[in-house]
């Protein structure tokens, strides 16, 4: 049976990609959220080396799993579209494919490993990450996520810092937990207020944003 697999970077990405499969009815498997399975592969954070290592361990997978096509999603960061993209093509040169995508949300034929090979970015507007995008199309009050915003300013009057990259985790981790999880569900929050969960919970994402354009359209790629 033909298979297709997405090496994404995080649990988190996995997560969101799967509301995101649901709400566009695509014909998509997702494995198990151990993101080592038929279609979605973690890297744990995102390096070069990483990732040729994720793609050398992958290629020796292409003809027991019977993959045709192949998928990497990265962050842009603060770096952007075109350095992120660089750098997953190197990637893939360093794991042996002789031909690598030169844009995102295309499918290339790489002769090397048989497989179709395709690139896709999250980001908004050119920059960021998964947490920067949902913070843009969440669709629910986040007054206990937004009054962090005060904190974030009394650490700068105080001379210290945090990166927008972990602030925005804080920001996510707490509409999770306290704006979209009830009271009722929090006295079970270990069950009932989990990544997981709360990723999954309906309504608390704008799936219709704009935002999500290019990842809509790069999910369709793989659609079976």
């Amino acid at each position: 049976m033909v298979s297709n697999l997405i090496i994404v970077e995080s649990h988190n990405d996995q997560y969101f990609l799967q509301v995101l499969i649901d709400h566009l009815k695509l014909n998509i498997e997702v494995g198990m959220p151990v993101c080592s399975v038929d279609d979605f592969e973690c890297l744990g954070g995102l390096s070069e080396k990483r990732l040729i290592q994720s793609l050398n361990e992958i290629k020796s997978k292409i003809e027991k799993e019977n993959y045709q096509k192949i998928g990497v999603l990265v962050d842009a960061d603060e770096v952007g579209i075109d350095e992120r993209v660089a750098l997953v093509q190197r990637a893939m040169t360093a794991a042996g494919a002789d031909v690598t995508p030169n844009a995102i949300n295309t499918l290339t034929s790489c002769p090397a490993w048989e497989v179709e090979l395709a690139i896709g970015i999250t980001h908004f507007e050119g920059n960021g990450e998964l947490e920067t995008l949902l913070k843009k199309i969440k669709n629910q009050d986040s007054t206990y996520a937004n009054c962090l915003e005060a904190w974030k300013q009394c650490l700068d009057k105080q001379g210290k810092t945090i990166k927008q990259k972990d602030f925005d985790k804080f920001w996510l981790n707490n509409y999770f937990r306290y704006d979209t999880c009830s009271e009722h569900e929090q006295e079970q929050a270990g069950r009932k207020c989990t990544k997981q969960a709360a990723f999954e919970k309906a309504g608390i994402w704008d799936l219709e944003h704009s935002a999500l354009d290019d990842l809509k359209t790069f999910l369709r790629l793989f659609a079976l």
